[in-house]
């Protein structure tokens, strides 16, 4: 290290080095509250092709190799995501007895992590809920040794996964859990395993195939029966009532529901009760997609802001039996109790086995689907639709290039994009393989191209576990000011419904850099769990997402985000992104929307924020950011030797900051 620096100086950067290199954060000097935002360069924005059209429409990425059909998919609180549904290298197999953990901040290349299941549960088509601790309770399933009944957590790491001991009192294939504004989780509808349906209403029932129809509740490893929410028209076989149930915490601490043809409330109060309304027609023959009842497990929903549902697409049984698909969107609007059913307008099309995305602006994207059913060729819809609950339209975004049907997968990324994933097993495909999708809001107009948007960035926060009627403070930069504050549920998907996924607008003041958010009273309103906190611009350009654990949820074991390369330029420029993908499927509907560009690998350099106090300091190894003052005379420090512990050299970038490499 040069003798010139002051000794102060040099303790204050071995220090950091040393914490570097052992995987620890140093908080920013400049912060205002205590948790500091770790950034991280995000190699899924780099090297971004951008054509003119993806302030409006968005842009696909290229399709990129996946290592197993993701039937199911999540966003976990570290940051990481989970898959399931299918073997490795196996895209047709039907078997939820691997897992597979990816670290996005790797990029396509690599940063996934193969997990076995344990012997006696087999999660292929279960569901999934977290845990206060952080881990991720996955329910349900297929047989495995004999046994239906099992489940498994993935622990907060997502490094291992156990079996929960008690087993179910009923079947739950195709089943449909949330947590509860207790924290306790509920599980209901589903079946004996590919038995029991539409097909013989009574005689599913009377073989012992329907059991599904009682809910059960978990807490502390041990499952309990709601005998008094047995419930033919919420979770029976009729219409298929039981295949995933849509359901929904109410702002009244009930749980609402959408089954085929019917509306229901379900109290947990006592042994439970369930009340319900009628819905719509069931599923039927149709002449055109605005005739098609919206209806049905081929249909998708989400709740786009508090008590607020958008129902779209659907109208058939299953994967295999049903009619022409469904372009009408209806909101069912649950804020006074009484659902409240009404009509807004169709999608450009019918989509079955879509799905359905709420971004922080509280736009939904709707993305694949066929035309009828489960088909692809020419009923395969390639192309995004997104819309606006502001004025009940829709808007075409780009289009896709595989189709992604049945057993497909949609969820939002801390970076604001969709990463939209699997499809088949069975089906017209088997897609080992993954694209993403970035929103429009992502990018901007200059002088007739286009570019990456500037965002806002959560800096540091005062708490990342904030619980209700509390003031949840955090620190902006924000070249457009502020417009809005929200949470977004993080996002655990299969067949079309998102049972995580849930958007809260926050009330909020500002003071310079310094944001107070007023959390809710309720946790009919906000349940327990976790979600991503997002600070959007005035000009509706979102931050990436933080993740907090909220209503007595754990810590996230990280707090970090990731953000764009300071090098992506406008139109196409450098960076790897990766290519190929296993899995078939042609034709389809959908133009436009452009492809991630290849070319040179790049390394950007950092992206902290600069200021008096201080220049980023970055372990290119570790994904770690730490702010130290007075590193502007800084030339290079050599590896050097610190306790035992290796030191990295530091490298200067003057407009960039500081990397340890």
């Amino acid at each position: 290290m040069p003798s010139h620096l002051p000794n102060r100086l040099r303790r204050r950067v071995l220090l950091a080095a040393t914490m570097l290199s052992s995987g620890l954060a140093w908080p920013a000097e400049a912060a205002l509250y205590g948790v500091v935002v770790t950034p991280v360069t995000d190699p899924l924005l780099a090297g971004l092709s951008i054509p003119a059209s993806a302030p409006t429409a968005g842009l696909f990425s290229s399709v990129k190799d996946w290592p197993m059909n993701a039937v199911t998919l999540g966003l976990l609180p570290s940051g990481k995501v989970v898959s399931f549904g299918t073997p490795g290298g196996s895209p047709g197999t039907q078997d939820g007895r691997t897992f597979d953990i990816w670290d996005p901040s790797v990029g396509f290349g690599g940063g996934h992590t193969t997990l076995q299941g344990v012997v006696g549960v087999n999660s292929f088509c279960g569901t999934q809920a977290f845990l206060s601790d952080g881990s991720l309770l996955v329910a349900g399933g297929i047989f495995d040794t004999g046994n239906d009944k099992g489940s498994v957590i993935l622990n907060p790491k997502a490094a291992a996964l156990t079996a929960v001991q008690q087993k179910f009192a009923n079947d739950r294939y195709y089943a449909t859990m949330i947590t509860l504004p207790d924290a306790r989780q509920l599980i209901m509808g589903g079946s004996y395993p590919y038995l029991g349906g539409y097909a013989d209403p009574q005689g599913s029932i009377d073989k012992g195939y329907m059991t599904g129809m009682t809910p059960e509740i978990y807490v502390n490893g041990q499952w309990s029966s709601l005998f008094g929410a047995k419930s033919r028209e919420a979770f029976g076989p009729d219409n298929n009532r039981w295949w995933y149930p849509r359901a929904w915490v109410a702002p009244s601490n009930k749980v609402f529901g959408i089954s085929a043809d019917r509306m229901w409330m379900l109290d947990v109060s006592g042994t439970g009760s369930v009340t319900s309304w009628a819905f719509k027609q069931p599923q039927r023959s149709a002449t055109s997609a605005t005739d098609a009842p919206n209806v049905g497990p081929t249909s998708t929903a989400v709740m786009y802001d508090t008590g607020k549902i958008l129902q779209v697409g659907g109208n058939s049984y299953d994967n295999t039996n049903g009619f022409l698909s469904s372009s009408l969107a209806t909101i069912v609007d649950i804020t006074s109790g009484t659902p409240v059913v009404t009509e807004t307008t169709p999608m450009t099309f019918g989509r079955a086995w879509a799905q359905s995305t709420v971004l922080p602006t509280g736009q939904v994207v709707v993305s694949g689907g066929s035309l009828s059913n489960n088909q692809d060729g020419a009923n395969a819809v390639l192309q995004a639709e997104i819309w606006d609950p502001k004025t009940g339209t829709w808007s075409l975004g780009a289009s896709g290039a595989v189709y992604r049907g049945y057993h497909s997968t949609a969820i939002l990324m801390q970076n604001g994009a969709l990463l939209i994933a699997g499809g088949g097993a069975p089906g017209p495909v088997n897609n080992q393989n993954a694209e993403v999708y970035y929103p429009p809001y992502l990018f901007t107009a200059q002088n007739g191209t286009a570019a990456l948007a500037p965002r806002p960035q959560i800096v540091s926060l005062s708490t990342v576990t904030p619980n209700y009627n509390q003031t949840l403070q955090f620190e902006l930069s924000s070249q457009n000011g502020l417009s809005q504050v929200v949470l977004v549920g993080l996002s655990q998907v299969t067949h079309s419904f998102n049972t995580t996924q849930r958007r809260y607008v926050a009330r909020f003041t500002q003071s310079g850099q310094g944001v107070a958010v007023k959390t809710p009273d309720s946790p009919g309103v906000l349940p327990p769990g976790y979600y991503q906190l997002v600070a959007i611009d005035t000009k509706g350009v979102p931050s990436p997402g933080v993740i907090v654990g909220f209503g007595g949820y754990g810590a996230p074991v990280q707090t970090a985000t990731l953000v764009a390369p300071s090098s992506t330029a406008a139109n196409g420029g450098g960076g790897t992104s990766g290519s190929g993908g296993t899995g078939t499927g042609t034709g389809g509907i959908g133009t436009g929307g452009g492809t991630t560009g290849t070319g040179g690998t790049g390394t950007a350099g950092g992206t902290g924020q600069g200021g008096s106090t201080g220049d980023l300091l970055k372990a290119a190894h570790s994904g770690l950011c730490l702010s130290v003052a007075g590193l502007a005379r800084l030339a290079h420090i050599p590896t050097a030797s610190a306790a035992g512990t290796q030191i990295h050299s530091c490298v200067i970038r003057q407009s960039h900051g500081y990397v340890i490499t």
